[in-house]
C-alpha cells in the first residue's frame, strides 16, 4: 500500500462536496452501506453522513460503538480510513430549516490510499475503438441496459462512465451485471460485479467500477483470450504514448 496520508484534508474536501462514501463494519467487510457526507462536528469530534439507500436505512446500519471502515472516491482515487459509528440521529438539524436522518462517525486519525485492483489497468480512449454496454442482472435495477464509456480496463475489471441513470443510482456493491465490450473482432461478453459508483461533474454523469467474475469457467468460450488480446493492445498503446512523451 502507498504511503499513509496523515492529514485529513481529503475528508474535509469530501464533506464540502458532499461525496458519497462506502461504509462497512470492520468485522463484516462484505456488507456495505452508502452514505452522503454532510458536515464535520468539532463538538462531537466527528462528522455526519446521511444514509442514501432509502429512508430509515440507519436501522440496518451497525449499532453505535461499532468499528467501521470508510472509503471515499475523490477523482479516480480510493481513500480509506478506520472510524467508529458513534450514534444515529433520526432528527438531525443540518441547518435551521433542514432536518434529516443522519449518522455520526468518529473523526479519523489518518487516511490512506487504497487500490484493490489485482491487475494493472490501462486507459481507454476513442482511438481504441472500444464500446461498452452493461446489463444489470441482480437487485432492484434488474434488466436495466445502458451504453457506457470505458475509461480503463484490465484482465480483472474496469472503470466506466455513463449519463446519470436514476435507476442505477442505488445499485449496491457486489451486485451482478453483464458487461458487453464491442471491439474490432466482435463482441466480448463478461459476467461481473459492481465495485463502486459515484456521481461526477455536474451530477450528470456517474462513474463506476466493475470486477469480472474470477471463475473463468463461467465466461463464454473464447472470452478470456479475447480480453487478453484487448488488454495487450491497450498496454502497447499506453507504452507507445509514454515513449513518445518522454522523447519530447
Amino acid at each position: 500500500m502507498a504511503g499513509a496520508v496523515c492529514e485529513t484534508d481529503a475528508l474535509l474536501s469530501g464533506l464540502q462536496e458532499h461525496l458519497v462514501a462506502t461504509v462497512c463494519a470492520a468485522d463484516a467487510p462484505t456488507v456495505e452501506w452508502k452514505l452522503r457526507l454532510l458536515k464535520s462536528d468539532d463538538n462531537e469530534g466527528g462528522f455526519w453522513a446521511q444514509p442514501v439507500e432509502r429512508l430509515g436505512a440507519s436501522k440496518s446500519l451497525p449499532k453505535s460503538g461499532t468499528a467501521v471502515k470508510v472509503a471515499l472516491h475523490p477523482s479516480h482515487n480510493r481513500l480509506c480510513f478506520d472510524s467508529v459509528l458513534l450514534r444515529h440521529d433520526k432528527h438531525y438539524w443540518l441547518t435551521d430549516q433542514v432536518m434529516l436522518e443522519a449518522v455520526l462517525f468518529k473523526w479519523p486519525d489518518r487516511i490512506e490510499p487504497d487500490d484493490r485492483r489485482s491487475e494493472p489497468r490501462y486507459s481507454v480512449n476513442d482511438e481504441c475503438r472500444l464500446h461498452a454496454e452493461i446489463c444489470v442482472t441482480e437487485g432492484g435495477a434488474f434488466g436495466i441496459k445502458a451504453a457506457a464509456k470505458l475509461l480503463d480496463l484490465s484482465r480483472s475489471g474496469g472503470g466506466l462512465a455513463m449519463p446519470l441513470h436514476s435507476e442505477l443510482r442505488h445499485v449496491l456493491a457486489g451486485q451482478t451485471l453483464r458487461v458487453e465490450i464491442r471491439h474490432i473482432k466482435g463482441v466480448l461478453v463478461l459476467p461481473a460485479r459492481f465495485t463502486d459508483h459515484r456521481g461526477a461533474s455536474g451530477n450528470n454523469t456517474m462513474r463506476f467500477g466493475v470486477c469480472f467474475d474470477p471463475d473463468h469457467t463461467r465466461w463464454p468460450a473464447g472470452a478470456e483470450q479475447a480480453l487478453d488480446s484487448i488488454v495487450a493492445d491497450l498496454a502497447r498503446r499506453q507504452a507507445a504514448r509514454a515513449k513518445q512523451k518522454s522523447a519530447h
